[in-house]
């Protein structure tokens, strides 16, 4: 098997025995005894990131609606055919980087934009900070790199609007009127 993935893509794959937790990897694993299902879902639970692809002995065939139970993206049965578990292989490795390549956070879709242009960023983090949909502190972390420091949103002012400071000046913005107000004494 590993000789049909370094011939089909090269350099993709590593063969990994204890793969970490936090990662996302594709797993093959191969059943040769009923209990091996058992670990097949102690996979599932410890790596949830990860694929898991059981290649069943034919013996087990009877077994492998146990795969439909655990949401199994795929299946191989012994004896493998090449053209099969490449296609597979293609399969859950396309997959695998369409996944990837989704999963794109605000701080990271932010860092692709230059500085100059996350103004709107920076208004549309703020404005469902008003409205109260910012539910984490991760999402306020996150808004760091598009928020300056002078520009941290004020408890004082979030039913109203927000600060935007300019020249070390705060000047609040209403959100619900959009214009300039005067800004209050604060004691």
């Amino acid at each position: 098997m590993s000789y049909w993935l370094e011939e089909f893509l090269p350099n993709t794959f590593i063969n990994c025995e204890e793969p970490k937790t936090e990662i996302s990897a594709i797993i093959v694993y191969e059943i040769n005894r009923l209990f091996d299902w058992v670990k097949i879902n102690r996979l599932k639970r410890n790596y949830p990131n990860s694929i898991i692809v059981p290649i069943v002995a034919e013996h087990l065939t009877y077994s492998t609606g146990i795969a439909i139970e655990l949401n199994l993206t795929a299946l191989l049965i012994k004896p493998l055919q090449k053209a099969k578990f490449l296609r597979i292989v293609k399969k859950l490795y396309t997959a695998y980087q369409a996944k990837q390549a989704s999963t794109l956070t605000m701080l990271e879709l932010s860092q692709q934009i230059s500085q100059d242009h996350t103004s709107p960023f920076r208004e549309a983090f703020l404005k469902r900070l008003i409205r109260g949909e910012v539910e984490s502190e991760q999402e306020i972390i996150q808004s760091s790199s598009f928020l300056s420091r002078h520009c941290i949103p004020n408890i004082v002012f979030l039913i109203q609007g927000y600060i935007d400071v300019n020249e070390d000046r705060p000047y609040p913005h209403d959100a619900s009127c959009d214009h300039q107000c005067v800004p209050p004494k604060l004691c």
